[in-house]
């Protein structure tokens, strides 16, 4: 017997299905290994078992003889039709069937347990229970219900529902029910409030923004008058639930959210409840189930409005209050990030007390693993605002955070016993006491006390990032400032975090495309009490000053001084091995008398790590040398010169640096140095740093109330104190995967974009579409590929475009005329070409193809980013060091007529020389055939992106050759060479087809090239597994050529000067 998911959906929605409760029942289903669910789909039902205690299949199939005719599932029919029809769930005369006190009726009105002798003692004991109130602390959570004590109220309700029937039905009860993304589990919700045995209610559904089947949900509901939904933008459950509030007609206002149920009798109950008595406020029991609907207990107990201030025990699933309250106490806070329930509640019973009605009325399904619920917990910081917001009665969030001492713990890597010897642990002490001075209180725990403290000693816990990694917890307000060795840290350490820094414009930019939020930079800085202002008086005789350890590495800025004969004092360790000791002055300088070593010295020498050169880190003692007024010479990274006007000398080899010291005289005058001085202590100081830092917070805590959802939050404009003059923006419009911008996009568009040099002068936005609102701020638009596919969307562009004023270009490296898939899709990107100020393409045969086409034409080729593929730290092997070669063959799952070319040759290598090596495929080939030398390695399903599949890749076992088949095609015949450069960066011997994409990289080189035959790739193969020796030169030639030759950063100047004009 089979069954339809539809019906196996009406079972385990329903809330009349208490799997608890069957099992307990029916011990027979134990023995069976079935679930409850398919047991009383499969066998219980026919058996005429009852699927809990609510419902009556017995009654049910004898009171509705077309039911039982038909032979449907009697639950089944109810949920299906019965419910809307208005049919009851038992005769009225059966009994009430407890499950231990974990299960309700369906109706224990129609049944009441006690009677009353007048109506009179019925009210009477419902203001008594109602007057209850709290011994001592709230429980907060209990293990069964008092049935009992809910029996007798209940038994009072429906003694007075019914001898009043007409007067209560009068009050008109507004349900506000925020949803997002519940398709899958709100019509269970909207069915037990249709279920209510109150019926004169409106339930106000107010959407807030969701992308799944909500809307196709929500219009098999339309049938009901009583239902009104309306469609935000994403603006959060405050702004939701305060819809609701705007649109409510009702007197009593009452809060579902839509993955919880109601009991039937929960409206009833309070309805009369707040008739009875004069309370504004009044709430009810919920019941807490996991998604096994196993029970976790119930809350519910009497009200103390300061021992909810100490911990809020009410749910708002049960919290109803009379329509004026929101008149006078105001709705939800929608500038409150979270915990809006309690802050309401607090709110409205700060002056009138809520009562408590022992009923249950909720079944609250507790789901933490759920990240799609709009009210998802968040750290105890939350909370401490609430706390202080209602102790001291504000009227905002925002002067709330205003007046908070928060409590922050910087974490540094340092062990505390060598703290002394460590950067990062001067700079932490440097940022406490900027901290302290904005009133809050500061500690610094060490590498090894990391996890001494309790979370909830702290508010913030900031993290100083260097080269150890700190995981933290849920319940922490966590900041990760990443100041140094970014190439360290994964995508997924970063994303843990509630608030990412990086000391970086650039990477800050690339980061949060990749990251898909926001990612802020905050740039290192000086601690101004130091590094104050000196005059620096030029003694051209006088040596200069390098200031570090050797990393026992001759550092190249110091290697090119003492090549070119320049006289240099060193202080710092580990220098025996490359200078004379003569050179090296001291092994330290105290931090108070740097500023003075660093002022009075002829030049100033410093360098960067090349991670931190690349990712666009500008080091610590940039600032503080230009704070205190001494001449820098420095190694290049661009946005020095925009961050402080041009103050420091940079060079990029040996001979720039002789060159710039040669000079008698410096070039940058006291004045300038001046100036760049009081703009570092203004604009980069530890004291602007902590300020940056307490305010990010504060708009992560508090959010600003706006007309409108935010647009790509994570690409919001942000400000880099200290860059100057204006970026011009760039629009980007981007074809898609599966959920993330093609690796093109990256290789072709955000990397270069993103460079340091691009972040001098550029700034980038992904676009939404043609019609994106942002395209109206952009100076400059950008459609890669086939991302606008309809004539009707290019000429909306086209429109748009015209009217602002803004230029467009166009990136392509497929020839999509000849893609059969892509022929309609080509039509409209020729279309863009011709209107396009330039087109791009990523190799001179690709943009032979398109010659026809007006406009002009330029070939940008593809190159890498080492921001993706470098680990800094791990030295690329380019040796054969395996017992077999470690063949490797990587790409989109669209290759496997590419293999089918070589794969003979690997078969006869199988076969001739087994046991010398192993070929691994990473998603190229769809169904690979069965070898014992073949291996599939797909990637996760979560390192779907370029970036996060390159990190992934990377992190894999070493591989030693490359390959890369290619049918001849004329398509295939406008590839590039990217499948090379990424074989390359890995360190492997490129092994590829003889053809257009590859001849190049053959030619010098590069690659070894194999004619399309399968005995030649057979040839080339094996000649690579006898002789690797002679094959090693080739690997390091290859790895080489990307980094110096097709390096983004170094060819990213190319496409911003294009761009710039």
């Amino acid at each position: 017997m089979s069954f339809s998911q539809k019906e196996i959906s009406l079972i385990t929605d329903s809330p009349l299905f208490d799997p608890n409760w069957y099992s307990r029942t029916y011990p027979d289903v134990a023995l069976t290994g079935m679930s409850p669910t398919e047991h009383f789909l499969r066998f219980g039902a026919m058996l005429g078992r009852d699927p809990g205690p609510d419902f009556c299949t017995a009654d049910y199939l004898r009171m509705y003889s077309d039911v039982a005719r038909a032979g449907i599932n009697a639950l089944v029919h109810f949920e299906q039709y019965g419910r809307k029809e208005g049919r009851r769930t038992r005769a009225s005369h059966s009994p009430d069937v407890r499950g231990g006190g974990n299960s309700f009726s369906a109706s224990k009105l129609q049944a009441p347990i006690r009677n009353f002798a007048t109506e009179a003692e019925a009210r009477e004991t419902i203001k008594r229970i109602l007057s209850a109130t709290l011994d001592g602390k709230p429980q907060k959570l209990f293990s069964s219900f008092d049935t009992e004590l809910e029996d007798e109220l209940l038994s009072a309700v429906a003694m007075l529902y019914a001898g009043n029937r007409r007067h209560f039905e009068g009050t008109k009860v507004s349900v506000i029910m925020p949803t997002y993304n519940r398709g899958d589990r709100i019509a269970q919700a909207l069915r037990s409030v249709q279920a209510q045995t109150h019926g004169h209610f409106e339930l106000l559904i107010v959407d807030d923004g969701s992308t799944d089947n909500t809307r196709e949900v929500l219009e098999g509901f339309a049938d009901d008058t009583r239902i009104r939904t309306f469609w935000n933008n994403h603006k959060g459950v405050s702004a939701a639930r305060n819809t609701g509030l705007q649109n409510a007609t009702g007197s009593l206002i009452f809060y579902l959210d839509s993955d919880n149920v109601w009991v039937p009798d929960f409206l009833s109950a309070m309805v009369v409840a707040f008739d009875i008595t004069e309370t504004d406020c009044m709430y009810g029991a919920s019941r807490l189930q996991n998604a096994r609907k196993e029970v976790i207990g119930y809350r519910g107990e009497p009200f103390n409005w300061d021992q909810c201030l100490s911990g809020n025990y009410i749910d708002m699933n049960v919290f109803g209050h009379r329509a004026e309250m929101v008149k006078r106490y105001g709705p939800f806070d929608e500038t409150l990030e979270r915990m809006v329930d309690w802050d309401l509640i607090l709110r409205y019973t700060r002056e009138n007390a809520a009562a408590y009605c022992p009923v249950l009325g909720c079944i609250y399904f507790e789901d933490s693993d759920d990240a799609s619920r709009i009210t998802t917990s968040k750290p105890y910081i939350f909370r401490k605002i609430v706390y202080e917001k209602n102790k001291m009665g504000l009227a905002t969030t925002a002067e709330t955070f205003d007046r908070l001492s928060l409590k922050f713990a910087i974490k540094i890597p340092a062990p505390f016993a060598v703290r002394m010897a460590w950067g990062d642990f001067h700079y932490a002490e440097s940022l406490k006491h900027a901290l302290e001075k904005l009133g809050h209180e500061v500690r610094i725990d060490f590498l090894e006390g990391w996890d001494k403290h309790p979370v909830r000693s702290t508010d913030v816990t900031l993290v100083l990032r260097g080269l150890s990694a700190y995981e933290p917890k849920p319940s922490e307000f966590s900041i990760l400032w990443n100041i140094s060795h970014p190439d360290q840290i994964s995508y997924e350490e970063y994303s843990s975090y509630k608030l990412i820094f990086v000391a970086s414009t650039s990477y800050a930019a690339l980061l949060s495309k990749v990251l898909e939020r926001p990612v802020y930079p905050l740039l290192q800085c000086t601690d101004s009490s130091r590094f104050s202002f000196r005059a620096h008086e030029n003694h051209p005789d006088d040596p200069g000053v390098f200031v570090g350890n050797s990393r026992n590495e001759f550092r190249e800025i110091v290697r090119w001084s003492v090549e070119s004969g320049i006289a240099i004092d060193i202080y710092g360790q580990r220098w025996e091995n490359f200078v004379p000791d003569e050179m090296v002055r001291k092994d330290n300088v105290p931090n108070n008398e740097l500023a003075d070593v660093y002022a009075n010295a002829r030049f100033v020498l410093n360098d960067h790590w090349a991670s931190m050169r690349d990712f666009g880190i500008v080091s610590n003692r940039i600032f503080d040398v230009v704070g205190c007024g001494g001449r820098l010479v420095s190694d290049r990274i661009d946005s020095i010169d925009q961050l402080l006007g041009g103050v420091v000398e940079m060079v990029d080899s040996k001979d720039d640096l002789k060159a710039t010291l040669d000079t008698p005289f410096p070039p940058v005058s006291q004045a300038q140095r001046r100036a760049a001085s009081d703009l570092v202590h203004a604009e980069h100081s530890f004291d602007a740093r902590a300020a940056q830092i307490v305010d990010h917070i504060g708009r992560a805590l508090v959010r600003t109330k706006a007309a409108g959802a935010p647009q790509n939050e994570h690409q919001s404009r942000s400000f880099t104190p200290g860059l100057i003059g204006r970026r011009k923006r760039v629009g980007l419009i981007l074809q898609h995967g599966r959920a993330w911008p093609t690796s093109s996009a990256f290789i072709r568009l955000i990397a270069p974009l993103t460079s340091d040099y691009a972040s001098t002068r550029l700034e980038i936005v992904i676009l939404n579409g043609v019609e994106d609102p942002q395209l109206d701020e952009c100076d400059i638009c950008i459609v890669q590929r086939i991302a606008v596919r309809e004539e009707a969307a290019a000429n909306i562009l086209l429109k748009r475009l015209r009217l602002l004023g803004v230029s467009l270009y166009v990136d392509t490296d497929d020839a999509f005329h000849l893609h059969d898939q892509h022929k309609a899709d080509d039509t409209v990107l020729q279309t863009l070409m011709a209107a396009a100020r330039e087109t791009w393409f990523s190799t001179p045969a690709l943009e032979a193809l398109y010659r026809h086409v007006p406009g002009a034409k330029r070939v940008l080729r593809n190159n890498l980013d080492p921001r993706f593929w470098r680990n800094y730290r791990k030295q690329v092997s380019t040796a054969f060091d395996a017992p077999k070669v470690r063949f490797l063959y990587m790409g989109t799952a669209t290759h496997d007529g590419d293999f089918q070319e070589v794969l003979p040759a690997f078969e006869r290598l199988g076969r001739e020389m087994p046991d010398t090596f192993d070929l691994t495929l990473v998603g190229a080939v769809r169904k690979p055939p069965l070898h014992d030398w073949i291996r599939r390695l797909p990637p996760p399903m979560e390192k779907g992106s370029y970036p996060q599949f390159v990190r992934w890749l990377s992190a894999q076992a070493q591989f030693d050759v490359g390959i890369a088949p290619l049918v001849d095609s004329p398509f295939n015949r406008a590839k590039s060479d990217i499948k090379i450069l990424d074989y390359g960066a890995m360190g492997l011997l490129p092994l590829v087809s003889e053809c257009t994409a590859y001849d190049d990289a053959i030619t010098q080189g590069l690659a070894v090239g194999c004619r399309r035959d399968a005995a030649d790739w057979y040839e080339k193969a094996a000649a690579i597994i006898k002789d690797r020796a002679r094959f090693e030169p080739m690997r390091q030639q290859a790895f080489e050529n990307v980094w110096e030759q097709r390096n983004v950063l170094k060819a990213s100047h190319e496409i911003v000067d294009l761009l710039v004009g």
